[in-house]
């Protein structure tokens, strides 16, 4: 019994499980002629597509607001200030890829702005890079995602 089972653990870790992923079986259902799943795989890459370009977008945007030196001090950031930077830069990311989003009124993007920050500086919520500065790519995210979640829903 017990030489089964040591066959069988070895055959296990030389054998790991294959994954597929969603994807996969739409290809493998396009692959043979299934019209609606060619349709979901175009729209599920067109859509991947769009998110790798953003987040290229956010790594270099990143870049531009690190160097603005967007600090309150050696150790916080100056979120008010950042956002919207940050909102400018998204908003103009949609509008290139054929959207035509635009931004809540100035007076209101600085309400959105004190809030974000006020939230995330006293409650110290922001993460630090590995050098311990602030890791610009996902304060973007967060502000992206507190002006959508929050601040649009406000209005």
């Amino acid at each position: 019994m017990k030489t089964i089972l040591l066959i069988g653990f070895f055959w296990l870790a030389a054998n790991p499980p294959q994954t597929h992923t969603f994807e996969d079986l739409l290809r493998f259902k396009c692959d043979q002629g299934n019209a609606e799943a060619c349709e979901r795989l175009g729209k599920m890459q067109g859509e991947k597509a769009e998110a790798e370009r953003i987040q290229q977008r956010v790594l270099a945007f990143g870049k531009v607001l690190e160097e603005k030196n967007l600090m309150l001090d050696e150790r916080r950031p100056d979120l008010r200030a950042a956002y919207p930077l940050v909102m400018g830069d998204y908003v103009a990311a949609i509008r290139e890829s054929g959207g035509n989003e635009t931004l809540v009124s100035t007076p209101r993007l600085q309400q959105c702005a004190s809030h974000y920050h006020e939230y995330w500086i006293n409650k110290k919520l922001w993460w630090p890079n590995d050098e311990g500065k602030p890791d610009w790519e996902d304060i973007y995210v967060f502000i992206v995602d507190h002006y959508y979640g929050f601040c649009v829903k406000q209005i």
